[in-house]
């Protein structure tokens, strides 16, 4: 049974491959953009409220801190940890995923501000990389750089630890 879903979402922009659910974690649901296809991740957050976690799991975490959520898929970990207090720096290179994050933040605007997004990922090098997606786990991409991959469509990749120097980010 999927939860009722707020209707502030209404001005906020849902892509074409998405739908609202509620994370029901915590003592305060909120909205979340999620694949309207046969995705796993996606259907568990709209049929149970979550995925992966229960709220034990967020406070053995320990006390708020800087997040790093890399692959973020739909950004589910990255919006829970904001709405438990945490500032979330995620890196998902997949368009729809990112497309799908922004729509959240845009439900969400106290999370957006301890949310910074990159629409791109990380590797041991610059590149640009093919990603492929199964069709049970939509939102999980594999990646396949170098040379053959160059003669596709390609996301970006930033070498890692340039990438987290430039945003100030020192501890990984």
């Amino acid at each position: 049974l999927q939860a009722k879903v707020d209707s502030g979402v209404k001005d906020c922009p849902l892509p074409a491959n998405g739908r609202w659910c509620q994370v029901r974690l915590g003592a305060k649901p909120f909205n979340m953009a999620v694949y309207n296809s046969a995705d796993i991740v996606s259907n568990s957050i709209c049929g149970s409220g979550t995925w992966e976690l229960n709220d034990q799991d967020i406070s053995d975490l320990g006390a708020p801190g800087h997040a790093l959520d890399i692959g973020a898929n739909v950004g589910f970990y990255s919006l829970v940890l904001a709405h438990k207090g945490w500032d979330v720096t995620a890196f998902e290179p997949m368009a729809t995923n990112s497309a799908l994050i922004q729509a959240s933040l845009c439900a969400n605007p106290e999370l957006s501000q301890r949310i910074t997004l990159n629409k791109f990922g990380l590797g041991s090098k610059d590149d640009h990389c093919r990603i492929i997606s199964g069709n049970d786990n939509v939102g999980d991409g594999v990646s396949q750089c170098g040379d053959e991959a160059k003669k596709t469509n390609t996301a970006k990749l930033d070498r890692k630890s340039t990438s987290l120097k430039s945003r100030h980010i020192t501890n990984t």
